[in-house]
């Protein structure tokens, strides 16, 4: 699969015309608030996390993580293509506002979950809030384009994707840290999330309201059939599709290390399942840092010469976490390591950023959330 290098012309047919603006406008606050529910989601899944492994014990921590990391998942695949067939239909403003209001009311089912350490109820508000965030998503992207002018949206995906990976930073510090000062109040850690969706839905409200793009295609409730006419869709326009698959196989690589940081920790470095967690951070400082980079890369336009680098970051990262415990002993492997995994999610951030603004440069208005 390849693609031409450089950024895409001026003038795209089909491409997306924001208002004119000198800056990013009250993207701020879409970015804010998409900020604060990542915070909340990595918040929830290590506190549903440790109050599981508390009720059930340690020998059952390889149980639990699969479960809540599936209960994340269904959703994005039963519905993410119902929210996209509603993000062309009504304001994608509004949505958002609306999402982040149903995040509220997840958080307080979440809240009664860990005060009342009901493990049924703990998976349910998992469920929910992956529910909640698969509603928001193409919302989210989709207003991108409409809320910054053509030349800002790789800077704006830049920065969204910096914050989002920020925010996961946060929330694997801060989750252990509010577990262990509060152990035996539970209803704490509820508490916490709940005010985040409380400000994260104040945040949505300063975002400039953009009409609905008017698709009146009618809704279909088989999501398979809706993922193959748009990948059909895609195929009109040979930069979107490609950029589909690409992010698709971002995500694969993505998902695969995630499940397998932790035992990598473990069996190849000698660490605790505490401090393997902590690799984490590494990975997600890389990308944050590559988003970051990569919109300032491409000051105008989706730079895709930034895509081969990203991917070739990301083979050599992988390449030298196989070889680090053949070659390098602790502590030296560990800080390697971390200076790998770094550099792995640093070509994670290059590689996504031209990606995304590509689809949204070049959808056309009434499609862009599909």
């Amino acid at each position: 699969m390849c693609v031409s290098l450089g950024g895409l012309p001026d003038n795209v047919d089909g491409m997306i015309n924001p208002p004119p603006s000198k800056g990013l406008g009250t993207f701020k606050w879409l970015n804010l608030a998409q900020f604060l529910g990542a915070l909340n989601d990595n918040l929830f899944k290590f506190f549903a996390i440790f109050l599981l492994i508390n009720l059930w014990g340690e020998a059952a921590d390889t149980r639990i993580t699969p479960m809540i990391g599936a209960l994340f998942a269904l959703p994005f695949l039963l519905f993410v293509t119902l929210a996209g067939i509603l993000a062309d239909r009504w304001s994608k403003s509004a949505i958002t506002i609306q999402m982040k209001l149903l995040e509220i009311v997840v958080m307080l089912v979440g809240l009664a979950s860990l005060w009342l350490q009901l493990p049924w109820l703990v998976f349910t508000t998992c469920f929910l809030m992956s529910l909640q965030s698969a509603l928001f998503s193409p919302a989210k992207y989709g207003l991108i384009p409409e809320l910054v002018p053509a030349d800002k949206i790789p800077v704006a995906n830049g920065h969204i994707q910096a914050f989002t990976y920020i925010a996961v930073i946060l929330g694997t510090i801060l989750a252990p840290m509010i577990s262990q000062a509060t152990p035996d109040q539970t209803w704490i850690w509820g508490a916490v999330c709940v005010g985040i969706a409380v400000v994260g839905w104040l945040a949505s409200r300063g975002i400039q309201h953009t009409p609905g793009a008017g698709n009146t295609r009618p809704v279909s409730l088989n999501p398979f059939g809706e993922i193959w006419r748009t990948v059909r869709a895609g195929r009109e326009d040979r930069h979107i599709i490609v950029a589909m698959f690409a992010i698709g196989f971002f995500l694969l690589v993505g998902a695969y290390v995630q499940l397998n940081i932790i035992p990598y920790g473990r069996e190849a470095l000698g660490l605790s399942k505490e401090k393997s967690t902590l690799l984490f951070l590494f990975a997600a400082l890389g990308i944050g840092a590559g988003s970051w980079l990569a919109g300032r890369l491409s000051p105008r336009n989706a730079e895709l010469g930034i895509v081969p680098v990203g991917a070739t970051l990301m083979a050599l990262g992988c390449i030298g976490l196989w070889l680090l415990p053949h070659f390098c002993a602790a502590p030296v492997s560990r800080y390697l390591a971390c200076a790998l995994l770094f550099v792995l999610g640093l070509g994670g951030g290059l590689y996504m950023v031209p990606l995304e603004a590509t689809i949204q440069f070049r959808s056309p208005p009434e499609r862009l959330g599909q």
